[in-house]
């Protein structure tokens, strides 16, 4: 089935009906895996299963998709500004040159995620496992990542001046060429 949610007349008429965020994962449930360019700010899709779905581009500022299940979707330049993602799963996305400002990405499952050039500044990562995941040139500047995991990850040229890196853990990590402005005490395993 080739399902798009580019249509705005089926948008327009499930909308009077249902919530976008219900109308997305209905979509969803009957094979539609492109919202890609849409805005879908402040949608709610939390506990929701979007694996491999295609959100390049797509406006989520202010999303809440905590819990959610966005493994292997492409998430390519997308705004998820102020979005709320604690303890989602994003296994193997693409989160190339995307807008995570001020993101709240607590507890997630980011392993072999893909970051680069992303906007990550003031983004909350704490405790999130970042293990394998590609983080080249990617802004952290002012992010927590208290106890996060970045094992095997890779942050060449990634900015984390003014980031909170307190028991974070970087075993086998790419690190060169890493900003790292560093004030206070840290606890890092490595």
């Amino acid at each position: 089935m080739n399902c798009d949610i580019n249509c705005p007349e089926v948008l327009s008429i499930h909308a009077k009906f249902v919530s976008i965020g219900q109308h997305v994962i209905k979509l969803y449930e009957i094979g539609a895996r492109n919202f890609a360019g849409n805005k879908l700010s402040s949608i709610v899709l939390e506990s929701s299963n979007l694996i491999g779905a295609n959100f390049a581009n797509a406006d989520l500022q202010g999303a809440n998709l905590d819990l959610a299940d966005l493994s292997q979707c492409n998430l390519n330049s997308a705004k998820l500004r102020k979005a709320s993602l604690c303890f989602a799963t994003l296994r193997n996305t693409n989160l190339n040159g995307a807008d995570l400002r001020n993101a709240n990405l607590g507890g997630c499952d980011l392993s072999q995620a893909s970051f680069n050039g992303a906007n990550l500044r003031g983004a909350n990562l704490s405790g999130a496992n970042l293990k394998g995941a590609s983080l080249v040139f990617a802004n952290l500047s002012g992010a927590d990542l208290r106890g996060a995991c970045l094992d095997e990850a890779d942050i060449r040229f990634a900015d984390f001046q003014g980031a909170d890196l307190r028991d974070i853990s970087y075993v086998n990590a790419e690190i060169s060429n890493t900003i790292l402005a560093i004030a206070g005490s840290l606890n890092i395993n490595y």
